[in-house]
């Protein structure tokens, strides 16, 4: 019986072994699809490893785990756009990766090509940001969303220069 588990590509957030020795494991390999950078976000949220209170597990570079060790993570990264929709004529809802401060979004914030912002309204979330156009764009019409003033998310992490083409 081999005494390694390996896990490719999994969701793992909640991811437990209740009692490792009973199923001889002794290494456990996480394989992620991709490189995490090392300023990492999980919204905000505390990424925790706990371990045994005795443990015998070593990092990489042959340190012990220490135990009940917990690691919070520190949101380093700025919103980027993650959709942009028209929802009528004259309205297009930007989607960001994560919630924005809304005291740094105005009808300023952003602006449309060939049209003019009258209002931009934050949902409650802090995730899309409505944009009211002065004219109707006609069905089939591309035209750019692009951002003119600097936006925070919730951990004060600068954006600057979004911009997205969308077709009505």
């Amino acid at each position: 019986m081999s005494n390694y588990v390996s896990f490719s590509n999994e969701n793992l957030a909640n991811f437990n072994i209740d009692n490792p020795i009973a199923i001889h494991i002794s290494v456990i390999t996480y394989t992620l699809a991709s490189e995490l950078s090392t300023e990492a976000t999980l919204n905000g949220s505390t990424i925790a490893v706990t371990t045994v209170s005795a443990p015998v597990s070593e990092n990489a570079y042959g340190i012990k785990v220490a135990v009940g060790q917990n690691v919070t993570v520190t949101d380093k990264i700025a919103p980027k756009i993650a959709d942009v929709k028209f929802t009528s004529d004259k309205t297009i809802d930007i989607i960001f990766t994560e919630a924005v401060k809304a005291d740094t979004v105005s009808k300023y914030t952003f602006t449309v090509s060939g049209n003019t912002v009258t209002a931009a309204t934050l949902s409650a979330d802090g995730k899309t940001l409505t944009l009211t156009l002065k004219d109707s764009v006609s069905s089939g019409t591309k035209v750019t969303v692009e951002q003119a003033l600097q936006i925070e998310d919730i951990h004060g992490n600068v954006a600057t220069g979004l911009k997205k083409d969308v077709t009505r």
